[in-house]
């Protein structure tokens, strides 16, 4: 069932991406799943970063972004500047 406000995941997601917490989205990917997030960018960061963790690579803004633009979901996820805010926690 989707959660609609829930900070926690929101957070989840912000801690994943940012780099000095690798550890962090191996703890975080076997408890939330994609259809978690209410809002369609979410869902759309949260698998991009579900694919990195998938084979094992680094989780991070810049992979995240390259892999949005890649499959054409950049305006999905809202853009670069809208996953700044997320590690930020705007």
């Amino acid at each position: 069932e989707c959660l609609e406000h829930n900070h926690t995941l929101i957070l989840s997601s912000r801690f994943s991406i940012y780099p000095g917490k690798p550890a962090a989205f191996d703890e975080v990917a076997d408890i939330v799943h994609t259809d978690d997030f209410f809002h369609g960018n979410h869902r759309a960061i949260y698998q991009l970063m579900l694919d990195f963790h998938s084979r094992n690579e680094q989780v991070n803004i810049a992979s995240v972004s390259s892999l949005a633009r890649d499959k054409g979901l950049i305006e999905t996820i809202r853009g670069v500047t809208y996953l700044g805010r997320l590690v930020d926690g705007v």
